[in-house]
């Protein structure tokens, strides 16, 4: 996506806002439960979306996801980054503390349903918008990274 893989990451930045009002938005529990232990969701994120979850999902589900991200474009990472998040809310929302949490990686097909089925609507516009307005204000303020 453009202003992913610039000296700024501007464009990575953004869509890190973007992805933080939209688990406000469809997952508000993890939201507030990720905001009481002062975890920033773009920790971790962020590589998500710069590799396209090569880093954290195995090989048979993260090429899929690519072949929907080529097929859907970048709304495609934020679909499955609130797939991933909504199938583990419920271990995450037992955490007391910031902690390596193991768990079992969801297989693709839970994934992807509830990445395009449970996440509904899901418009692009609203993510062009969102995405917009944080480029800009990054922009205004200066900072990216």
């Amino acid at each position: 996506p453009e202003g992913y893989y610039t000296s700024s990451l501007i464009g990575a930045v953004a869509d890190q806002k973007v992805l933080r009002d939209l688990v406000a938005e469809k997952l508000p529990k993890l939201a507030a439960h990720l905001r009481s232990l002062e975890v920033d969701l773009s920790l971790f994120a962020l590589c998500w979306f710069l590799t396209c979850f090569v880093d954290v999902l195995p090989h048979s589900i993260y090429i899929t996801i690519f072949d929907a991200f080529l097929y859907e474009g970048n709304k495609v990472l934020f679909r499955f980054a609130l797939a991933l998040l909504k199938i583990c809310e419920p271990q995450v929302l037992q955490c007391k503390t910031i902690a390596k949490h193991k768990s079992t990686l969801p297989i693709f097909k839970s994934l992807a349903q509830v990445a395009f089925n449970e996440l509904n609507p899901f418009p692009q516009k609203t993510i062009e918008t969102k995405r917009q307005l944080y480029v800009a204000q990054l922009k205004d303020t200066g900072h990216c990274m």
